[in-house]
């Protein structure tokens, strides 16, 4: 990401315009510690409400562990159920969008033979093809509450900088969903090695379980997270 103008820091002056000096992802990190420059991270009242705008991070202590860990997270794989992801946000960084180490992109193929073609960020179990992009904006909303790019002079900052966004879209624009989907969602998401599954979704019935459901699947060492409920289809 390039910007241009000057930053000012201990009274010297960075000419971010000057080619070929861009202030991209690794300069804003280097330069976190002195500028706090997620702005609904530092803001509050921007809802009329009377409290920080990104409260619940602080409450539970994220900026501790993010002083903690520095630059060295390991990767973690976050399957994000949901109408699918806006990859062209500004508050999304590409590099925290997981990609098939097995598929080899617009070749027709699926090259690591699991019957999804070029699945290379992810797949639309509503649509039924390899492009899961958001046109809702609620599955956009929850990856960027999970992994929103930090310190980048841009919106708020995400939970965790070191997560892989595995984009699994099962539901429509308008929140509607079948359990079929989210089933074959939830599979693709164990089977691709996610570690976390955030599903939002919910309804007022429960649905038959199939032969490979969460509880008959090798899932032990993946955690769950459940969001918002969704509207029934």
């Amino acid at each position: 990401m390039k910007r241009a103008g000057h930053l000012c820091l201990a009274g010297l002056w960075l000419a971010a315009s000057l080619a070929p000096l861009s202030v991209g992802a690794d300069v804003l990190r280097i330069l976190s510690p002195i500028f706090d420059d997620d702005p609904y991270l530092k803001s509050k009242g921007s809802w009329g409400q009377d409290y920080d705008d990104q409260w619940a991070i602080k409450h539970v202590n994220v900026p501790d562990a993010w002083r903690l860990l520095g630059n060295q997270g390991a990767p973690v794989v976050v399957a994000v159920i949901d109408t699918g992801l806006d990859w062209n946000h500004e508050d999304i960084n590409w590099q925290s969008i997981w990609r098939n180490p097995g598929e080899t992109p617009d070749n027709d193929i699926a090259d690591d033979n699991n019957g999804y073609v070029d699945d290379v960020i992810g797949w639309d179990f509503f649509g039924r093809h390899n492009n899961p992009f958001d046109h809702d904006g609620h599955g956009t909303f929850v990856s960027g509450v999970i992994a929103a790019d930090k310190d980048n002079w841009t919106g708020i900052a995400g939970i965790n900088p070191h997560v892989k966004i595995m984009v699994l879209k099962a539901l429509n624009s308008f929140g509607h969903t079948r359990a079929s989907y989210l089933a074959g969602a939830i599979t693709y998401a164990v089977d691709n090695g996610a570690q976390v599954i955030n599903p939002s979704v919910g309804g007022a019935k429960t649905s038959r379980k199939s032969s490979r459901t969460p509880s008959t699947m090798p899932i032990k060492k993946t955690w769950w997270s459940w969001s918002r409920p969704a509207t029934r289809g």
